[in-house]
């Protein structure tokens, strides 16, 4: 019994044989299973649509654009389908649809959704603002406040909402404007400054054509005649003028009847005139120095034409 139990244990420690590579490939190869049949082979899986593709072809197509985002499994697919999308009402569609799931595409439709809105708001207050600009440049008087409001409405829009040409035709319209205010306010100061000068002549010229009808010669009437002449050329054709225009005529018709008679005296012979006192004559030089400074400076100031404006002096025969 000893004897076998310790011939056991000798044969445990005795060294192991290294194992043959050949025999182990064998083995190795005997594992593997069989290749199966040619005829037992399952199907060939199709592939899928072509999505770029069908993207292309529905550029432009909002309906088909959205039944591509809503079927197509690939998100990326999905994004390109909205981000295609342009109307309000597509993109209305496209939000509604992903809104309890896909939260990017849903975030993407919500977000371009917004951007239209702004868009259509924002090109339609720049109509608003360049009618508002017209009806300005219509105006006989604009408000400055008017105008500093439309350009801060201006200002206020997005500038990359707004279509390409509205902001030319703004600038352009503003720059009519801008001359616009400017003749219009150089008209304005001139009709203060005309009808200023017309109704102080208009005082002074009581006193000047009475002294000069009294004490003055044809000469001095002729210079009260274009005075007037040149008040009434230089007067803005408007009709607030037209009060002192009527005015005036009647005064030149006033200096023209001094006129004609001042001169038949002074063509009579000088024995047959009455002398001038002395006294008058002394009198006439002031009276004539007295009103001879405003009516210069009318004469001046609106370019008076020369010689008499009389119709005698033109070849008229009612004198």
């Amino acid at each position: 019994m000893l004897s076998w139990l310790f011939k056991k244990r000798g044969n445990v420690d005795a060294p192991i044989a290294p194992p043959n590579p050949a025999h182990a490939d064998r083995q190795a190869a005997a594992r593997r299973p069989a290749p199966a049949a040619a005829g037992a082979a399952g199907p060939v899986e199709a592939p899928g649509p072509d999505w770029p593709a069908q993207l292309q072809a529905a550029a432009g197509d909002e309906a088909a654009l959205l039944r591509i985002a809503q079927t197509a499994p690939v998100l990326q697919v999905k994004m390109a389908a909205v981000e295609a999308l342009i109307s309000e009402g597509a993109l209305k569609s496209a939000e509604r649809e992903f809104r309890s799931h896909d939260r990017k595409v849903h975030r993407l439709a919500k977000q371009r959704l917004e951007a239209a809105i702004t868009t259509r708001l924002a090109r339609a207050k720049a109509q608003t603002l360049l009618e508002r600009t017209t009806v300005l440049m219509g105006q006989a008087l604009v408000p400055v406040n008017h105008v500093v409001e439309l350009d801060r409405d201006w200002l206020a829009l997005p500038a990359n909402a707004l279509e390409p040409g509205q902001s030319v035709e703004f600038a352009e319209r503003r720059a009519r404007l801008d001359s616009v205010m400017r003749e219009r306010d150089a008209a304005h100061l001139r009709l203060q400054r005309w009808t200023a000068d017309a109704k102080r002549f208009l005082l002074d010229w009581q006193r000047a054509i009475h002294a000069t009808a009294e004490q003055g010669s044809a000469n001095d009437a002729t210079v009260l005649g274009q005075a007037v002449q040149a008040l009434r050329q230089a007067r803005p054709e408007v009709a607030a003028t037209a009060e002192l225009d009527r005015s005036l005529a009647q005064a030149q018709q006033s200096a023209c009847l001094v006129e004609a008679r001042l001169a038949r005296l002074e063509a009579q012979p000088a024995d047959a005139a009455d002398p001038m006192p002395p006294a008058a004559s002394v009198r006439r030089e002031r009276n004539t120095g007295r009103s001879g400074s405003a009516i210069s400076t009318t004469r001046r100031r609106w370019r008076a034409p020369a010689g008499s404006t009389c119709p005698r002096a033109r070849g008229s025969s009612v004198w």
